[in-house]
């Protein structure tokens, strides 16, 4: 081999590994840029969970709820029937999430106080002075599914449209109300981080701590604490597409609502 020969092979080797080198880097900003620029909302979006606002401890597997949907694709639920927790424990079905991706994709912090700023303004008993805060963020920690099948939904809703059950169903449903059972939930730890400007008073700073864990509608982790926290909440919902109408012979289907 030449000592021409033997430089272009090295010369060509040195611009395959820059490229090789570039791939990945630009690689690497595209995952981050992406995760910078998706909700947690997005998330659950993508693997068909509507955002449970605010998350709760109610709405599992089962339950029927009358349904309060959001222009930003987020709902509330308002229980509709009292159920014995025994027959939703007997029929439901419990796993890890599902999808490694998934889970990789909720792990890590998100940072929400943009996200926030509204309920926070609407919940501050003073006017939240939001310029003292300089993030929120929050970590989902041991998330798993609930998840119930479409016999064991059905055969439920059967044994539970009954006398005091019917008629509060029925009466949401002739005030023009959508009630719908939920079929799977994505149960978690929230774990919510306040990281305030250096200047707050230490009053201002309890004040503040006050307004946003009123506006989550959870507690405080501990007195004087910048941690906010809830445990085994529900925070992602499934909501079984069939939806509860009124029987008989005009009746219509309905249907409820499912992640975009």
């Amino acid at each position: 081999m030449t000592a021409e020969g033997g430089e272009k092979r090295l010369y060509v080797k040195r611009v395959l590994s820059f490229i090789a080198g570039a791939a990945v880097v630009a690689g690497a900003f595209m995952v981050w840029f992406h995760r910078s620029e998706t909700t947690l909302k997005d998330i659950l979006a993508e693997d068909g969970y509507l955002e449970l606002v605010p998350p709760s401890e109610f709405h599992g597997p089962g339950t029927l709820n009358t349904v309060e949907a959001f222009e930003d694709g987020s709902i509330r639920l308002l229980p509709t029937c009292e159920i014995d927790q025994a027959l939703l424990s007997a029929r439901r079905r419990e796993s890890r999430t599902h999808d490694q991706e998934f889970e990789e994709r909720l792990s890590g912090s998100f940072d929400v106080k943009a996200e926030l700023a509204q309920k926070l303004q609407a919940a501050s008993s003073n006017g939240l002075n939001l310029g003292a805060i300089k993030s929120i963020t929050v970590r989902l920690e041991n998330t798993k599914i609930l998840t119930m099948s479409d016999e064991a939904l059905f055969s439920l809703r059967n044994d539970l449209l009954v006398n005091n059950c019917a008629a509060a169903v029925s009466i949401n449903l002739g005030a023009g109300g959508l009630v719908c059972q939920s079929q799977s939930v994505l149960q978690t730890d929230m774990i919510y981080e306040v990281v305030l400007e250096e200047q707050v008073s230490v009053e201002q700073k309890m004040q503040i701590l006050r307004d946003v864990s009123g506006a989550l509608e959870l507690d405080l982790a501990r007195e004087g604490s910048n941690r906010i926290q809830g445990k085994s909440l529900f925070y992602g919902v499934k909501l079984n597409r069939h939806g509860v109408f009124k029987p008989g012979p005009d009746a219509i289907p309905v249907e409820c609502p499912i992640a975009q």
